[in-house]
């Protein structure tokens, strides 16, 4: 270039950033001579969009100024990263919010959270455009809630391609599948990503090879979403063979073929095929330390993890998993607190593996230090921490925690939640509180819900109360024989 000014330095930093090059990017962005707003959030932006949340945070607070599009960026990678918690923390501290801050936490909750709280998001908004009633559309239907989605796309301004796609897979989801065809067959202009739709559908109900034929176009999308749906479907020869026609293979295919090989446990064949790959990323590499975690290969996984040219949370993540899965909690520990940086997945992880070994008394103090540090617990971890204490038999702790998760963190108990209290009250030998419980909540009892009040009718020879239970289940009519064969005796 015969002269550089600040729009070349910004504008080479934000092709380095976009190429993922960031070591480049920083090393550029140390030597523009005048650094203004839009070069800081150029850096920014970069770091975000590669997931490096803490450098992105730390040149963040370095920012002389902040401007709405900084902040976005941010609240962006935040996103991209899962990291709602931070998220939701980055919104709250924003001087202001413009469209593409609302939309941006719009989709987040729509790929991580409820449809109740993306409905009052929505709601809250000042302004709203297409994108933001197709996220609002989407949250609701890949949350089963047809009904609601339905509704707003009766009252949307303008429809397009991606909210009959929306329709689509959410009725294919609550298993609706003759309504799914139906609203396929009726748009109006169905294109390539309808149609991947309709195949990302039909992977989860039938044979996708002849909606994949009947494509009147493919491209790199439906491909990959093929490769997937054959690997759901354990058919890897059918996936191996799409995989090796395509004329121009991405990153994401590449991924959604270790995916398939490692669903099935085949670890060798995914790394044949990740040796093979003329490139790879930390997308790819962290794929590879998940498979070798999920096939109890923790030797491979370790070996994989300190192999790779960067890190990211996501790879410190899957290290921590894979440790956790093969039984190695300590492993998991030293690595979790020795991790540069930890995302609410991160916490979770940890979390879970403590309960799901029993050692609930970890568990709480892992929760209690997230919470302490500023993370925010989500669903998941609220279950495995109630159902470690009902192992335990904490019920005023397990009552506390279940009531701070309403109140505190705004979660809706699902289902799980009230399992878990119901558990909590039976081994206790609360079995009125128990079963008010189970008649009142929200939810209709399944057989789980059923099974464990009478597990503690049993527990505690309540024949009265088990011969209440009326259930059509063989579980139920078992248990309670065992009751009256206690009382007997």
């Amino acid at each position: 270039m015969p002269a550089w000014n600040v729009v070349s330095w910004t504008a080479m930093i934000d092709s380095l950033g976009q190429m993922g090059q960031l070591e480049n990017a920083k090393t550029l962005f140390d030597r523009v001579p005048e650094l203004n707003a839009v070069s800081w959030t150029a850096m920014v932006a970069a770091y975000a969009a590669n997931g490096h949340m803490r450098e992105c945070r730390e040149l963040f607070d370095d920012m002389p100024e902040r401007g709405i599009v900084s902040w976005n960026a941010m609240l962006a990678g935040f996103g991209s990263s899962l990291q709602a918690g931070e998220a939701r923390r980055v919104f709250g501290r924003m001087p202001r919010h413009n469209l593409v801050s609302w939309n941006t936490m719009l989709a987040l909750v729509a790929r991580n959270a409820g449809s109740l709280e993306g409905l009052d998001i929505f709601h809250g908004m000042p302004a709203r455009n297409y994108k933001s009633w197709n996220l609002v559309v989407h949250c609701h239907a890949a949350n089963g809630d047809i009904g609601v989605a339905g509704k707003l796309v009766y009252r949307m301004p303008q429809h397009s391609v991606v909210t009959w796609t929306s329709m689509v897979v959410g009725y294919f989801c609550k298993g609706r599948v003759d309504e799914a065809i139906s609203l396929f067959d009726w748009i109006p202009e169905r294109n390539v990503v309808t149609w991947t739709g309709l195949l990302a559908g039909y992977a989860q109900v039938s044979d996708v090879g002849e909606v994949f034929r009947r494509m009147p176009a493919h491209n790199v999308v439906s491909s990959t979403a093929m490769i997937d749906a054959y690997g759901q479907n354990g058919h890897l020869v059918a996936a191996k063979e799409l995989f090796d026609r395509l004329p121009e293979a991405n990153e994401l295919t590449l991924i959604a073929m270790l995916g398939a090989y490692a669903a099935k446990g085949c670890a060798s064949e995914s790394k044949m095929l990740f040796d093979s790959s003329p490139s790879q990323s930390v997308l790819t590499w962290n794929t590879m330390v998940s498979t070798y975690g999920n096939s109890l290969e923790l030797c491979a996984a370790m070996a994989m993890f300190e192999k790779m040219p960067k890190h990211n949370t996501v790879s410190w993540n899957a290290i921590v998993t894979a440790n956790a899965r093969n039984g190695h909690l300590g492993g998991a520990r030293m690595i979790f607190d020795t991790m540069p940086y930890r995302s609410s997945r991160s916490w979770s992880v940890m979390i879970d593996s403590y309960a799901l070994s029993g050692q609930c008394f970890e568990a709480v103090e892992m929760l209690t230090l997230m919470m302490w540090e500023g993370f925010a617990p989500d669903e998941s971890v609220f279950t495995g921490v109630l159902a470690a204490c009902s192992h335990q038999g904490l019920l005023e702790f397990g009552v506390r925690l279940f009531s701070l998760m309403v109140s505190d963190y705004s979660i809706a108990p699902a289902l799980v939640h009230f399992k878990c209290l119901i558990a909590l009250l039976t081994r206790a030998g609360q079995l009125d509180s128990a079963e008010q419980l189970l008649n009142e909540m929200p939810y209709h009892p399944d057989e789980v819900a059923w099974v464990t009040l009478l597990a503690g009718c049993s527990s505690h020879f309540d024949v009265g109360r088990a011969s209440y239970a009326t259930c059509n289940s063989s579980a139920l009519h078992v248990l309670l024989g065992n009751v009256y064969d206690q009382q007997t005796f």
